[in-house]
């Protein structure tokens, strides 16, 4: 995962504080702007959690945020914060852990050049396709 601080702004932010606003440390609003809001935030939940309070989200604080990330608030994907194939990803490996049984595979590369996932759920004689592209030109400060 992609370290985050103050003055970053996309998707990526915005997954962030979904979190934090799910966990009760963001009373702000959702906006993708890694501002002073969202910097008290994650400096809150870092004391919280025993780690060095600087308002970065590096390695340790997005390890402490994994079991949130991976279900442990009773979903996985984020239905009301902007999408980029980078949460896609976060979110199909969430899956594939909380669901061993899943087949993760591609149907080929868009036309940006990511893999189109697909997901295999069980071993039935039948088929069914979803289908669900995304495409995603984010700018990332």
């Amino acid at each position: 995962m992609r370290t985050l601080r103050y003055g970053n702004r996309g998707p990526m932010v915005e997954f962030l504080q979904n979190l934090l606003k799910i966990l009760g440390f963001l009373n702000g609003n959702i906006d993708g702007i890694f501002g002073n809001q969202t910097r008290n935030a994650v400096i809150n939940f870092q004391r919280a959690f025993g780690l060095n309070p600087d308002g970065i989200v590096g390695p340790l604080t997005w390890r402490a945020l994994m079991p949130y990330i991976n279900g442990g608030l009773g979903f996985i994907i984020p239905t009301n914060i902007s999408y980029s194939y980078s949460i896609l990803q976060i979110n199909l490996n969430s899956l594939k852990r909380l669901y061993p049984f899943l087949e993760i595979s591609s149907a080929g590369k868009s036309i940006l050049g990511n893999n189109i996932p697909v997901i295999k759920i069980g071993n039935g004689s039948n088929e069914v396709f979803y289908s669900g592209a995304i495409h995603a030109n984010v700018c990332i400060n």
